[in-house]
């Protein structure tokens, strides 16, 4: 999967449409980047602006399964702690978003 210039704002419209039709009962969005062959910095402001929306609405982004490039990444840019801290109101339950896993080619079972 790649996350770049061409695919990323379909990404980000998806897994926000999945956020707002769920978005009473989720508490963490995670999101299986084990699959992620490229990321360019069109991928990163789409992760960033899924955090925007996460975290206002009190909902923890998970990275789960970084590849060493999506990592570097992170680290390079200095947003690796800003992606994966908690939501500023975490909740207890804990609920994530199949279809999203499935989007990134990891079917939930």
């Amino acid at each position: 999967m790649k996350l770049d210039y061409e695919t990323s704002d379909s990404f980000r419209r998806h897994v926000l449409g999945l956020l707002d039709q769920r978005a009473s009962d989720v508490t963490d969005l995670r999101l299986d980047c084990r699959e992620l062959e490229l990321i360019d910095s069109m991928g990163l402001s789409a992760l960033l602006a899924i955090h925007r929306i996460t975290s206002a609405a009190g909902i923890t982004l998970h990275l789960d399964n970084r590849p060493d490039r999506l990592q570097r990444m992170l680290e390079i840019t200095g947003t690796d702690e800003h992606l994966t801290r908690p939501a500023a109101s975490q909740h207890t339950t804990e609920t994530t978003t199949p279809a999203v896993e499935r989007q990134a080619g990891r079917p939930r079972h």
